[in-house]
């Protein structure tokens, strides 16, 4: 998949994760930790660990994970490509 459609797929679905985050969170830093533990563990090279954790605050706002988001996830360069993409939309929101 090209860089330009998981960028476009990211943009599609982390704006609404993220306000739907900080409608749970209590903690005004929260969503800012959050970002942080995402940035390390890309910076750590655990892509896999960073969505697993990425499924976790789907699971917090009670969203469900997109479908293309599990298929970008079967592969290494995609699900790479994908964390990268998202962490510079979070930077965006935040």
């Amino acid at each position: 998949m090209q860089n330009n459609n998981i960028d476009l797929i990211s943009g599609a679905y982390t704006n609404r994760l993220w306000e739907s985050l900080e409608d749970v969170l209590t903690d005004e830093d929260s969503p800012a930790h959050i970002y942080e533990v995402l940035k390390a563990l890309n910076d750590c090279g655990k892509d896999k660990e960073t969505v697993m954790f990425v499924r976790v605050l789907y699971d917090i706002t009670g969203l469900v994970l997109p479908d293309v988001v599990e298929e970008l996830d079967k592969n290494n360069d995609a699900r790479s490509a994908y964390i990268t993409e998202m962490l510079t939309d979070i930077e965006n929101i935040i």
